[in-house]
Order: structure tokens, then sequence, then C-alpha cells
């Protein structure tokens, strides 16, 4: 059987964000349960020369749980360390790498869609300037997981997603 993140690490390395020898790599994950396929790609991208590696992971639950209890004032907030995780990628001429494939899409059913749709993160500006600006070297990635797997394909074959 074919080792898929390993294969996918160097794709997404190598072809999707080009990242080259002394440059940073951003990688954000949609949940921890994609920290194989991460890890993949944080050797493969050291491996390669990368000079630093940053993994974000986001966790549906826990937005979840700020969306249904957090200050309704709190919902616009984004953190300054996020912004600036953004900004240094853009000043720095990063590669980023961003893995789909959301483990629980009914995360969000049981939350007041108005609040979700006050809370940016991780869509903040700056993600969209990183993408424009034409100094990151950017790929979108697929990240399989169980829960994708089973909404794709009735079954958890995270190989076959």
């Amino acid at each position: 059987m074919p080792d898929y993140p390993k294969q996918l690490a160097e794709l997404a390395v190598h072809v999707g964000a080009d990242m080259q020898p002394g440059q940073d790599l951003i990688v954000t994950a949609w949940d921890p349960v994609q920290a194989p396929l991460a890890r993949a790609i944080a050797e493969e991208a050291y491996a390669s020369g990368a000079r630093y590696v940053s993994v974000v992971y986001w966790d549906g639950p826990v937005k979840a749980s700020r969306l249904r209890h957090a200050p309704e004032d709190s919902l616009g907030f984004v953190p300054d360390w996020f912004r600036r995780t953004v900004t240094e990628a853009i000043e720095r001429r990063s590669a980023a790498i961003s893995l789909t494939g959301d483990p629980n899409p009914g995360v969000f059913a049981d939350v007041d869609q108005e609040r979700l749709g006050r809370d940016q993160m991780p869509y903040i500006p700056e993600t969209f300037d990183l993408i424009a600006s034409g100094d990151v070297n950017w790929t979108v990635v697929p990240g399989p997981n169980p829960g994708w797997a089973e909404r794709l394909f009735g079954g958890p074959d995270e190989e076959r997603a």
C-alpha cells in the first residue's frame, strides 16, 4: 500500500507550494486529526531545506464552544499572534500549505448562525492578502481523515479519500 502522507507531502512541498531551501513554511490544518499529514509535510520541508515550519491546527469543537458561550462582543476578535503569523509569512516570502477536508461538517449545526457569521477565524483579511500578494507560494491539498472519507465514500477509508 502506498504511503499517501509521504507522497502527498512531497507533492505539496515541491509542486504545490514550490518551497525553496531557506524558505519558511506555514501549514494550516482543519483539525488535529490531520496531524500525520502535517507532520509528513514538515518532515519533507525540513529535509528539503526549510528554515522553519509552523503548523496551525483549527479545532471545530473548540470554535463551536466559543460560538455558543463567548461574550457577544468578543466574536469579531482576532488574536494578534494569528494576524502576525500571516503577515510575517508575507514579509518573509514564505510558502504556505493548507490542508482541506473538514472531519466534522456538522460541528456548527447547533450554533446560532448569526454568531457563526461574525467569527472570521481563520479566514481573516490578512489570509486573503497572503494569497493575493504574489509573495507567498501557496497551495491547498486534501487532508484525508476518517470523517471526510465517511462523508465522501460512506466509510472511514482515509487512503481512498
